[in-house]
C-alpha cells in the first residue's frame, strides 16, 4: 500500500531543498530586489480574504440543490476550515474536514459530497481554462509571448470540461452497488448542472474570484516595483489555479512556487522575481489562515457538539 504521507514528505523535502539551493546560489539576484510599496501588503491580505469569502459562497450555492441551506457564518467558516486544513495537510485535507463536518451536522453522504466537489472543480476549471486561453492569445497578439505546453493545458482542460458539461446526463441505477456509487456522483453533478440559477451564480462568483486573485498577483509584483498589468496577472493566476490540483504537499508548498516560476518565465520575469513574489504571497496567506483557522475550527467543532 502506498504511503501518501511519506510521498508527500519526500516531495516536500526535495522541493524545499531545490528552492533553498537556488536561492543560495543566486542570492546576489535576490539582494537586488527591494520592497518599493510595503503598503500594498494590506490589499494583498484583503485579496486572500476575498478568496475565502467567494469560496464559501460557492460552497453555499453548490450544496443548495441537496436541500442544505448554509447561513453566512457557517459557509464562511467552512471555507476557512478547508483553507486551514489544506495548508497544514497534504492531498487537499481540507475537503476531508469539510466532508466530515457536513456528515456529522447534516447527515450529508460522502457520495453526495463528492458530487459537490466535482461540481466545484468543473465550474472553477472551466472558467479558468477560458480565461487562460483568452490571456495567452492576447499575449501572443500583443506581446508576441507564447508557450505551447501551457496553451495545450488550457485547451485540453477546456475541451474535456465542455464535453462533460454538454453531454453529462442522469444515469439509471444498476444492480452493482459499486457502480451505483459512481452513478450517484454523476447524477449529483447533473442535478447541480440543471439548476440554472446555481450554475449562473457559481460561474459569476468563480470569475470574480479569479479576477480579484489576479489583481492580488498584480499587487504582489507591484510591492517590488514590478508592473506586470492585469492580463499577465490573469494568465499567471489561471496557471496557478489549474496547478493547485497537484496538492501533494501541504498547501501545495513548493509545487505552487515551481509552477509560478515556470509560468512567469514565459512573460520574461526572472525566477528570482517570481519566486520572491510567490514566497511573499505564501507568507501573507499562511499568517492569516494560521491565525484564524484554529479559532474557526474549534468553534465549528464546539457548535457541532452542541
Amino acid at each position: 500500500m502506498v504511503n501518501k504521507k511519506l510521498i508527500s514528505n519526500i516531495i516536500l523535502i526535495i522541493t524545499l531543498v531545490a528552492i533553498s539551493y537556488y536561492i543560495a546560489k543566486n542570492f546576489h539576484e535576490f539582494k537586488q530586489i527591494t520592497v518599493v510599496a510595503p503598503i500594498y501588503l494590506v490589499p494583498l491580505a484583503l485579496v486572500f480574504l476575498f478568496y475565502i469569502l467567494t469560496n464559501g459562497l460557492l460552497i453555499k450555492y453548490i450544496i443548495a440543490p441537496f436541500n442544505i441551506k448554509l447561513k453566512f457564518k457557517e459557509w464562511f467558516s467552512i471555507s476557512i476550515l478547508i483553507q486551514f486544513y489544506n495548508t497544514i495537510t497534504p492531498f487537499k485535507g481540507g475537503f476531508i474536514a469539510k466532508a466530515a463536518y457536513l456528515k456529522e451536522k447534516y447527515s450529508f453522504s460522502y457520495t453526495d459530497f463528492i458530487s459537490t466537489v466535482t461540481g466545484f472543480y468543473i465550474i472553477n476549471l472551466f472558467i479558468t481554462s477560458i480565461c487562460g486561453l483568452t490571456t495567452i492569445l492576447i499575449l501572443l497578439y500583443r506581446d508576441n509571448m507564447f508557450s505551447l505546453p501551457i496553451f495545450l493545458v488550457f485547451l485540453i482542460t477546456f475541451l474535456v470540461l465542455l464535453l462533460i458539461i454538454v453531454f453529462s446526463r442522469k444515469f439509471p441505477k444498476t444492480k452493482n452497488k459499486l457502480l451505483n456509487r459512481f452513478i450517484k456522483v454523476a447524477n449529483g453533478w447533473d442535478m447541480i448542472k440543471n439548476n440554472k440559477r446555481i450554475i449562473t451564480l457559481s460561474l459569476l462568483i468563480t470569475f470574480a474570484q479569479l479576477s480579484v486573485s489576479s489583481i492580488g498577483i498584480w499587487v504582489g509584483y507591484s510591492i517590488f516595483g514590478i508592473n506586470i498589468g492585469f492580463v499577465k496577472a490573469l494568465f499567471l493566476q489561471s496557471i496557478i489555479t489549474i496547478g493547485s490540483l497537484i496538492a501533494i504537499t501541504p498547501g501545495a508548498l513548493g509545487i505552487t512556487e515551481t509552477i509560478q516560476v515556470f509560468s512567469a518565465s514565459v512573460l520574461g520575469i526572472s525566477a528570482s522575481q517570481s519566486l520572491t513574489v510567490a514566497l511573499l504571497t505564501r507568507l501573507v496567506s499562511s499568517v492569516i489562515i494560521l491565525i484564524i483557522g484554529p479559532i474557526i475550527s474549534y468553534k465549528l467543532i464546539k457548535s457541532k457538539s452542541k
